[in-house]
């Protein structure tokens, strides 16, 4: 099956786009969707989480909390300022439906929603003494300056 995926920006790119799709078979049903684009989170901020999430680390063990590795930081952030969501899962065999919930995942956040989400961990960490560090040069640090002017 071919699929038709773009960025339109201006006209010249929907006209572009319009030109693709009459191109596709038409031998099963199409399904056409248009919203707003969002970028999804930058290696950037992905980078500046996971330091983060190593020095609430060190910083939790250091203070008696053993267990709080990495990946239990990465845990405990998602469920504390993410949540859960819930899906439904179906038992191939017997058709039962289980109804499970799951911690939210950050993969599919947006760079805005990424960035909020890695204020709330700022603010919390400074909140129990811990502060994180911002490097100078990063996206982040960027964003903060300009909501700052």
């Amino acid at each position: 099956m071919s699929q038709l995926q773009m960025i339109i920006q201006q006209p010249a790119d929907f006209d572009a786009f319009m030109l693709a799709a009459r191109a596709l078979p038409l031998n099963k049903p199409l399904v056409a969707e248009l919203k707003p684009h969002k970028r999804k989170r930058s290696l950037d901020q992905n980078a500046l989480y996971w330091m983060w999430l190593t020095e609430l680390s060190r910083y939790l063990t250091n203070r008696g909390r053993k267990f709080a590795t990495k990946d239990w930081c990465h845990d405990a952030m998602r469920h504390s300022f993410l949540g859960m969501k819930e899906q439904e899962l179906v038992d191939v065999i017997t058709g039962e439906v289980t109804v499970t919930r799951a911690l939210r995942s950050t993969t599919g956040l947006s760079t805005g929603s990424f960035t909020h989400y890695l204020e709330s961990i700022e603010a919390w960490a400074l909140n129990i003494g811990c502060l994180l560090p911002v490097p100078e040069h990063s996206e982040y640090m960027k964003l903060k300056r300009e909501q700052e002017a």
